[in-house]
């Protein structure tokens, strides 16, 4: 009887850890691998990518000491960027972190894949990289380019539906401290006003004028969801009212409204569509955090998806095991023979509503 009840219990026990494990992969599969199929993309829809692709000139080895230096090479590094695009098949590809002086033979590669690359960031100072935005020709027209310090601003009509897009490719600010926080609310602020220019001179065009503009701001916006400016993109001008919300000296002071906001987190509004929280968007930076986003305006339709698989044994870090590598002050390692930057690119597949 002992024996019998023992062998029961473990087939119970078993059957458990079976469902578990079941569970597991398909929710990993399901925003890993099949985020596209969330829902059905219909068929005037474009397929976007954001990439950091990291500088040749920040691809040091003392701060990539878990990666060989073969793969930190710019020559190896490149062909692998490029394959990667090539796999991507995307409609428009936003990248951060172009070195300019490797720009043209990378352009070059880039239009034999079929992309105009002519929409190439401004740059001052001698700043030694830039933002692009590759387009396929027959996705889009161009209206208008605008460099902003931060961000790279087109405005698109698509081909297939004739909506106008505003597309904002951003490298915003890094650092954790104030200051750091404060130069990005000013940047996002100069690129919402920018883009207001923008769309109330294209859409007066049309006759559009109580119309609201379609946007895309997607890149790396070196924030996490616990940011003020994270509050600010995400819950809008009142965001600061809330409890626990620190609010800018400056918005304080002049009571600064800025246009177009909320927007919405593309990935986000996915992953709370899961039923389970434990799986989360996979990281989009070496350390483990999500540094890299899609916000889009109500008129934009959307389907989020993951441009690039990560290796099982990285996607599987649980929040505690992702805590625990950023208390030991670890990273994943990248660059690597697989993954030839830092960050990780991300994707969306969007359709923009008839105005």
């Amino acid at each position: 009887m002992r024996l019998n009840s023992f062998k029961s219990r473990w087939k119970v026990w078993s059957l458990l850890a079976l469902s578990f494990l079941w569970r597991f992969e398909v929710s990993f599969v399901c925003f890993t691998d099949a985020l596209g199929t969330l829902t059905k993309a219909p068929d005037d829809s474009i397929r976007i990518v954001s990439w950091n692709i990291l500088a040749d000139t920040y691809a040091k080895p003392e701060k990539y000491p878990e990666t060989l230096a073969r793969d930190l090479d710019w020559s190896i590094r490149s062909d692998r960027i490029l394959d990667r695009i090539a796999a991507f098949d995307a409609d428009i590809v936003c990248l951060q972190e172009v070195q300019l002086s490797h720009w043209p033979s990378f352009a070059l590669n880039c239009s034999n894949l079929g992309y105009n690359c002519e929409l190439l960031q401004n740059v001052t100072r001698k700043h030694p990289v830039a933002m692009a935005i590759l387009y396929r020709p027959q996705t889009a027209q161009v209206l208008a380019v605008e460099s902003r310090s931060r961000a790279l601003l087109a405005a698109l009509r698509l081909s297939q539906s004739q909506e106008i897009l505003f597309l904002a490719n951003v490298h915003f600010q890094a650092g954790r401290n104030g200051q750091a926080e404060e130069q990005r609310y000013f940047q996002i602020r100069s690129l919402l006003r920018r883009i207001q220019v923008q769309a109330t001179h294209h859409l007066q065009s049309l006759f559009l004028t109580d119309t609201e503009p379609s946007i895309v701001l997607m890149g790396d916006f070196n924030m996490n969801r616990t940011s003020n400016i994270y509050h600010l993109l995400s819950k809008g001008n009142n965001a600061f009212d809330q409890p626990g919300v620190d609010c800018f000296k400056e918005s304080k002071q002049k009571q600064q409204q800025l246009p177009y906001l909320p927007l919405i987190d593309v990935h986000r509004t996915a992953m709370d569509s899961l039923t389970d929280s434990y799986y989360l968007q996979p990281p989009t930076f070496r350390t483990g955090c999500i540094l890299d986003y899609i916000f889009t305006s109500e008129s934009v339709e959307t389907v989020p998806w993951q441009p690039d698989a990560i290796h099982a044994s990285e996607m599987r870090l649980s929040p505690t095991g992702r805590e625990r590598l950023l208390r030991q002050n670890r990273c994943y390692a990248w660059p690597s023979a697989t993954h030839p930057s830092d960050h990780m690119p991300i994707g969306v597949e969007i359709r923009v509503k008839k105005q």
